[in-house]
């Protein structure tokens, strides 16, 4: 990767403490962006995770520089650190403009920050939050709190506590507050 080539990922859950061969070069910067933001998505191992969706609260993210020599690259590496298509990546760049499927108006805001950083491409996680699918309830803070209040299985439980406490303090969204309130997980100290 060249100097004046730089992509970067934009990252705002577990990326932040668990790369896990996403190949990032240095250290998450909290200057990414202000995204619509909620935890959301119910993932396979049974977790409500972040994701960017309408309605949700607007909170900085984080951003990483990603060792990689195009967008293709940086679309390829994220897809597969997050286990799904790389359908599932939204991606900007300067000449190409953007692409998310999920929601597409974070796109411009995206890319006028990109722009203003001087950066070459940007990537992020780019999923549905499958919760009505999970759980047959349409989403409210209420509800996602139910359900991760529902969950029996230990180690899923645990995994999913562990989530919503290591995500960054300042992603304050109304799911977050009342698990506060309801269950008590409060936001873990920085172990970065």
């Amino acid at each position: 990767m060249t100097d004046s080539a730089i992509y970067a990922c934009l990252g705002w859950g577990s990326l932040l403490w668990s790369t896990q061969g996403l190949p990032v070069r240095g250290a998450w910067r909290d200057d990414g962006p202000r995204l619509p933001i909620e935890f959301m998505r119910i993932s396979a191992d049974g977790r409500l995770t972040l994701i960017v969706e309408r309605g949700g609260a607007v909170v900085g993210t984080y951003r990483a520089a990603v060792d990689v020599a195009s967008i293709e690259e940086a679309v390829e590496v994220l897809a597969r650190r997050e286990g799904c298509t790389e359908r599932n990546v939204g991606r900007w760049t300067p000449a190409c403009g953007g692409s998310a499927t999920v929601v597409p108006e974070v796109v411009p805001a995206i890319g006028a920050w990109a722009e203003a950083v001087g950066l070459a491409g940007v990537v992020w996680t780019d999923l549905a939050p499958l919760f009505r699918s999970r759980t047959g309830r349409s989403f409210s803070a209420a509800a996602a709190v139910d359900y991760l209040a529902s969950l029996e299985d230990p180690e899923t439980r645990a995994r999913a506590e562990e989530y919503i406490r290591r995500a960054p303090a300042q992603t304050r969204t109304a799911v977050r507050a009342l698990a506060e309130e309801r269950l008590g997980w409060t936001p873990l100290e920085d172990e970065s």
